[in-house]
C-alpha cells in the first residue's frame, strides 16, 4: 500500500496527476520549441542591448537573420587584444531562456542545442 502512495507520476502515467503533468510538460515544451515570435524578438532586443555595453574582447553573435559584432565600435575591437568568441543561435528560444533564467538559461539552451559555441572558455572570459 505504501508503494502505491509513494509512486511518482512517472510510474503511474495514466493517473490523473500523471496525465496532467505530461500534458503541462507537452504544452510548455511545444511553446518553447515553436517560440512566441513577439516574445523572442523582445528578448533578443533586450539581450543585444546589454551586449552593446561590452568593451573588451570580441564577440560575434550569428543568428539566422542577423550578425552582431561586439564591441560595436571598430577602434575598440582593433586595439583590444582580448578574447575572441563566436556564438551561433540555432533556435530563437535561446533568447527567451537567456532573459528568463540568465546563466542557467544559457546552460539549458546550450544543452538543448538552441545555441552553439566553438570555445566556451573564450566566451566567458
Amino acid at each position: 500500500m505504501f508503494n502505491q502512495l509513494l509512486a511518482t507520476t512517472a510510474t503511474h502515467g495514466f493517473s490523473v496527476s500523471g496525465l496532467a503533468d505530461s500534458a503541462w510538460s507537452g504544452i510548455v515544451e511545444a511553446a518553447f520549441r515553436n517560440g512566441w515570435r513577439p516574445l523572442t524578438r523582445l528578448s533578443e532586443s533586450a539581450v543585444i542591448g546589454l551586449m552593446e555595453k561590452i568593451t573588451s574582447g570580441q564577440l560575434r553573435v550569428l543568428t539566422p537573420s542577423h550578425v552582431y559584432n561586439f564591441p560595436v565600435t571598430k577602434e575598440n575591437a582593433e586595439n583590444d587584444g582580448g578574447s575572441k568568441a563566436e556564438l551561433r543561435v540555432v533556435n530563437d528560444v535561446f533568447w527567451i531562456r537567456l532573459c528568463t533564467m540568465s546563466d542557467l538559461g544559457f546552460a539549458e539552451a546550450y544543452m538543448y542545442g538552441d545555441v552553439d559555441c566553438d570555445d566556451l572558455v573564450s566566451l566567458f572570459r
